[in-house]
């Protein structure tokens, strides 16, 4: 499914009993295993009844034949699961560059779903949850805008910013304290290109952001088109 000019998505069927925690990522290779594995993160939410990467466009054999896959093709999933694991009863700051809002639309749905049937099963109860999202893209081309605008009108508890970088710069200390306040109970996300990751870890080490408190998702192999 086309989700933007040079992104796809693709959906799989999701395996019986299969279950992950929003945020997190699988390894995924062709069924004759002649190119590696490649880690992607899951931009479904665990509530919904299939499982979807989303990515960009390349040149590289391995994207060109993901780029082909037609019903009934099958992928190998090696492993999943990671450290950017969504924690619902912490207040949230997503920042994500380019690509690195594919994670960010896994953990939005999941909320939206706890929001209407009060906490989902096996995650913990919300209890304090503003989320704040930092959106950066270097043109007006935001993946899955859409739908996080709906997003942000069904939940009283989601802000978003987007941030056109060809136009207003990349993100600074400046601009990342005019958008939000940090107190000790915000969890901050990053996701994006390794140089977009590394730069807004910078920002919030400036801002004396304890590590503990910071996530990463770092989408190696793609450009710093953020």
């Amino acid at each position: 499914m086309q989700v933007g000019s040079d992104c796809l998505s693709i959906y799989f069927i999701k395996p019986q009993g299969f279950d992950f925690t929003p945020g997190e990522c699988a390894d995924l290779s062709f069924e004759d295993q002649s190119v590696y594995f490649k880690t992607f993160s899951f931009s479904s939410s665990p509530t919904e009844d299939y499982l979807v990467i989303t990515f960009r466009r390349g040149i590289t054999e391995y994207k060109s034949r993901l780029a082909k896959l037609r019903i009934g093709d099958v992928l190998l999933m090696r492993i999943y699961g990671n450290t950017f694991n969504y924690l619902p009863e912490h207040k949230a700051i997503f920042i994500a560059g380019g690509i690195g809002i594919t994670p960010f639309r896994s953990m939005l749905v999941f909320e939206k779903i706890q929001k209407k049937q009060k906490n989902y099963p096996k995650y913990p109860k919300i209890t304090k949850d503003d989320i704040t999202l930092i959106y950066l893209n270097n043109n007006e081309e935001f993946i899955f805008k859409n739908e996080l605008n709906t997003l942000q009108r069904e939940l009283n508890n989601l802000k978003i910013h987007y941030i056109v970088t060809q136009k207003e710069g990349r993100l600074t200390k400046e601009k990342l304290e005019e958008i939000v306040s940090f107190d000790n109970d915000t969890v901050s996300y990053i996701s994006g290109p390794p140089g977009f990751v590394d730069a807004t870890i910078e920002i919030l080490e400036s801002m004396h952001i304890n590590n503990i408190r910071i996530k990463t998702d770092s989408f190696d192999g793609y450009l710093e088109e953020y």
